[in-house]
């Protein structure tokens, strides 16, 4: 194995899918969670940089270090709000 932990980006599908099929566990964790600085977007509204691992405690001691991260706003504040959404 290469290594215990990866960090990716999902916009749809581009943790869970791999994490699937190479028998690890990814998270997408929801908007807000993790920031984004870094993260060349393709939908800003939808991505999101999220952990993988070999198992479930790994990943998850992985997503307390990067989750919380963010010190400025993130578009995910705005698409959070109740009325931002039109059409």
């Amino acid at each position: 194995s290469l290594a215990q932990v990866a960090i990716g980006t999902e916009t749809d599908g581009s943790i869970v899918c791999p994490a699937g099929m190479n028998a690890v566990v990814g998270l997408k964790p929801s908007l807000g969670t993790v920031s984004q600085a870094g993260v060349v977007p393709i939908s800003a509204e939808q991505d999101t940089a999220g952990p993988m691992a070999r198992n479930v405690i790994d990943t998850a001691l992985t997503l307390s270090v990067i989750g919380g991260a963010a010190t400025t706003p993130d578009l995910a504040e705005a698409a959070a709000r109740p009325g931002s959404l039109r059409g």
